[in-house]
């Protein structure tokens, strides 16, 4: 009786031994798959960015240097490195919420169109304190506040523009 309990006092000794040597650190490094790899990039590139190295915008497609991972496995390769996708280039208003472009500036002018969140709009003028922006849209322009959005590029030769007449309501007359 006396072995038996030996012996099965050995087994589980073995058993929890072989479970927890699974669970070591090992000193391999793992290859990272597409995502890991492009989040590696996109934060490369965040934190590029927040260093102030410039990213250069005058090409189609902004090119960046490939990430680099330490590997010893040499199985798989990696994902080719991830491209910005093309920004227009000039100065522009870029919308950070959706806005209404109106024919003036302030909110008594009429809506002449909306944009989305992320637009990329041609500057072609301003107000004398910059808190409206003329846009181009198709073949018209338009105001938009500058509330809504921020300028990019440069600002030197956008002009002021004057605003035109405000809007005046038709006399309501009652009996």
């Amino acid at each position: 009786m006396k072995a038996r309990r030996i012996r099965i006092l050995a087994i589980l000794i073995l058993s929890i031994l072989s479970i927890t040597g699974c669970n070591l650190p090992s000193n391999q490094s793992v290859t990272p798959n597409a995502y890991t790899a492009a989040a590696f990039t996109v934060t490369a590139l965040a934190a590029t960015e927040q260093a102030g190295t410039p990213i250069p915008t005058n090409t189609p497609f902004a090119t960046f240097p490939p990430a680099t991972f330490a590997s010893t496995n040499t199985s798989a390769p990696l994902p080719p490195p991830a491209q910005a996708s093309a920004t227009p280039s000039g100065t522009l208003f870029v919308t950070d919420v959706g806005a209404n472009c109106r024919s003036g500036p302030g909110t008594n002018y009429d809506k002449i169109t909306s944009f989305a969140q992320a637009a990329y709009i041609p500057l072609v003028g301003r107000n004398a304190d910059r808190t409206w922006w003329v846009v181009r849209t198709g073949g018209t322009n338009c105001w938009i506040s500058a509330t809504t959005g921020h300028s990019s590029g440069p600002l030197d030769n956008i002009p002021e523009m004057p605003a035109p007449p405000t809007p005046t309501v038709g006399a309501t007359s009652y009996p």
